[in-house]
């Protein structure tokens, strides 16, 4: 019996391959597999080199925010300045505002 090997792939805004991570068995985690990545284990160091991007932020349009580059992955990931995580759904049944946000 042949088990699917696990492929994790990110790429950017462009559809560009940034890092791929290839032959972990298909029965481990997401976020296993990315916390033992060469990606997983220096993504804050390869982000940070990027700009920033300023947006506008509130109700006013002289409000701007600098918005860093970052992953955007499932809840099963920790979220931090560079990896943001969506709205679990339990979290969405509770909110129906934070099921627009995913």
């Amino acid at each position: 019996m042949n088990q699917v090997s696990f492929i994790l792939g990110l790429v950017d805004c462009k559809r560009r391959f940034l890092d791929i991570e290839i032959g972990w068995p298909g029965s481990v985690g997401d976020a296993r597999v990315f916390q033992n990545s060469y990606l997983g284990n220096n993504y804050e160091a390869v982000l940070s080199q990027y700009e920033s991007v300023t947006l506008p932020s509130g109700d006013t349009n002289d409000a701007v925010e600098n918005i860093p580059s970052f992953i955007l992955g499932d809840s099963a990931y920790a979220n931090t300045r560079h990896l943001v995580t969506t709205y679990k759904v339990t979290e969405t049944e509770a909110d129906s505002s934070v099921r627009y946000l995913n």
